[in-house]
């Protein structure tokens, strides 16, 4: 499968920065793109490598920002499986834990809301939607516009146009299917997780 682009105008509403921003790290160099048919494109992987050089401390994102306390209790999850995306892609591991911990913890739905700087993450189980308070502070400036956008590519939701659609992910050796929906909010579009049942 091609590895997805991004135009400089998608990068930057990624990024939470201007077009003009993101030529000009293009041209000192510090984000690699390819020109083609007279315009820039990043790929994901140029993505990943710029937030993971800004600072972005995997380890602390998936451990303290997921489950700080019970990491040291805990088997290892979603990381050390034989399905984990490739080491450098900090934003599908992400993604993937996410989905885990969902999972483990039974919740019937996750919300990920984009806020001032930071997107929050919130789980529904019994009924009650309690949110991960050291999610937000702990995630990297300008990984959560990507995350919300790597869950919309997981989904294919760009090519089908549409606020709903479905993606299956591959967790703890089986497929597990999910339901994304576009989830309005005062600052911008999130998006609710819903894990569906496994058909027998």
């Amino acid at each position: 499968m091609a590895e997805r682009l991004y135009s400089v105008k998608q990068t930057a509403d990624l990024l939470g920065t201007s077009a003009a921003e993101i030529r000009r790290w293009i041209d000192l160099g510090r984000l690699p793109a390819e020109q083609m048919a007279g315009a820039f494109w990043v790929s994901e992987r140029s993505l990943v490598r710029f937030l993971t050089d800004r600072g972005i401390d995997l380890g602390q994102v998936l451990g303290d920002a997921l489950e700080p306390r019970e990491a040291a209790a805990c088997p290892p999850t979603a990381p050390e499986t034989a399905s984990r995306p490739a080491r450098g892609d900090a934003v599908a591991r992400l993604a993937e834990a996410i989905l885990h911990d969902a999972l483990r913890r039974r919740a019937d739905a996750v919300f990920l809301e984009p806020v001032p700087g930071t997107l929050t993450l919130k789980l529904r189980v019994d009924g009650r939607v309690r949110e991960k308070p050291r999610f937000a502070p702990r995630l990297p400036t300008g990984l959560g516009p990507l995350l919300l956008a790597r869950f919309r590519a997981m989904a294919h939701m760009a090519e089908t146009g549409g606020h709903a659609a479905a993606l299956s992910v591959h967790l703890d050796g089986r497929t597990q299917p999910f339901r994304l929906e576009e989830r309005p909010t005062p600052h911008g579009s999130g998006l609710a997780i819903y894990p569906l049942s496994l058909t027998r």
